[in-house]
């Protein structure tokens, strides 16, 4: 990789909750901030957009010594793909939950994620637990309340029964609202929405998903080509890191054969607080294997992976490619490291 970058080109894939305008407010506040820190003097453009599901900006950062590096920004967005997978009523989210205990628990997932790395077995009982008590607390009170209402001495049979449904369907009804705000409050549905949305993604049911990752390859591919470029980062977070992983298979098998658009490693990935194995531990996930051993093995990418000790929604500190049962070839492969 060039130690002297002056031209950069940065593609940023976001988690599973994309918003291009927040992110842009973000880069612009803590720039600053940076700016007066680093001794860098940071100017960051306003976002437009670049190309269909492509927002932008400019980043030019000046430093002590007069030199100029300018970097242009792509927020690559898939929010459409993402919304169409964003459970929001109590039947999609049961729905979800039921995928999820079906695939993940019966199926054996999260054993082999506790093997793998044993905090990833509670990160995963966490939203099937909250549910499934949900569902016993709102069956038990509806249950208790229906009842006692047949129960009642004195009342037509038609009347205690229909009151006794109506009295436990309004006490059910209340309890699941409930149950959604607080699951809204403590992250619940979001783990929940990642985890049906990483086991139908593993199975081949998210349209749209292949074409999106094809149009992301294809602007990563050409801007390496760019020989004016001294540097193309790939920069991914949290679930944003397992789509990063198909798109850069797709753009080394892009380069492969073409001289000199790799040479001295200016085609970097950084995965931040990465959760592959969501996908690549699936057994029906062969393809995306294949693409993860190509991004694993390839010579002529840089890849940087940090994931956080404490982040108990990523698998900090694992190999995604080695703990995938894959081989890594010598001096390729994700260099793991912790932000500490």
């Amino acid at each position: 990789m060039s130690t002297t970058v002056r031209k950069r080109r940065v593609f940023y894939l976001s988690g599973f909750d994309p918003r291009a305008s927040h992110y842009h407010r973000i880069y612009r506040t803590e720039g600053q901030r940076q700016s007066a820190v680093n001794g860098l003097n940071v100017g960051i453009s306003g976002r437009r957009r670049v190309a269909p599901h492509v927002q932008g900006w400019d980043i030019h950062a000046t430093d002590a010594a007069g030199r100029v590096t300018l970097t242009t920004y792509e927020f690559l967005s898939w929010d459409d793909i993402i919304r169409r997978h964003w459970a929001t009523t109590v039947g999609e989210v049961l729905a979800d939950w039921w995928l999820t205990v079906r695939v993940y628990l019966l199926g054996g997932q999260l054993a082999r994620f506790a093997r793998a790395l044993r905090r990833q077995l509670v990160t995963g009982l966490y939203p099937i637990g909250f549910v499934l008590a949900a569902l016993v607390l709102a069956a038990g009170a509806a249950s208790a309340i229906l009842l006692g209402a047949w129960t009642l001495p004195g009342w037509p049979a038609w009347i205690r029964l229909a009151a006794g449904l109506s009295l436990a369907l309004g006490l059910a009804w209340g309890i699941a609202w409930l149950a959604m705000r607080l699951g809204n409050r403590l992250a619940v549905w979001w783990l929940l929405r990642i985890y049906a949305f990483s086991a139908r993604w593993a199975a081949g049911r998210t349209a749209g998903l292949d074409a999106r990752i094809g149009i992301f390859a294809a602007r990563v591919a050409a801007a390496a080509r760019d020989p004016e470029l001294d540097e193309i980062l790939v920069v991914s977070h949290s679930v944003g890191s397992m789509l990063a992983v198909p798109v850069m298979a797709q753009v080394l098998d892009d380069l492969d054969g073409e001289s000199g658009v790799l040479d001295g490693r200016r085609l970097v990935l950084v995965t931040l607080g990465e959760c592959i194995p969501l996908v690549s531990f699936q057994p029906q996930a062969a393809a995306y294997r294949q693409a993860l051993q190509t991004v694993g093995c390839h010579p002529g990418l840089l890849w940087v992976d940090y994931t956080a000790p404490t982040d108990g929604a990523c698998f900090p500190l694992l190999n995604p490619v080695v703990a995938s049962g894959l081989a890594v070839a010598d001096g390729s492969g994700p260099h793991i490291l912790s932000p500490r």
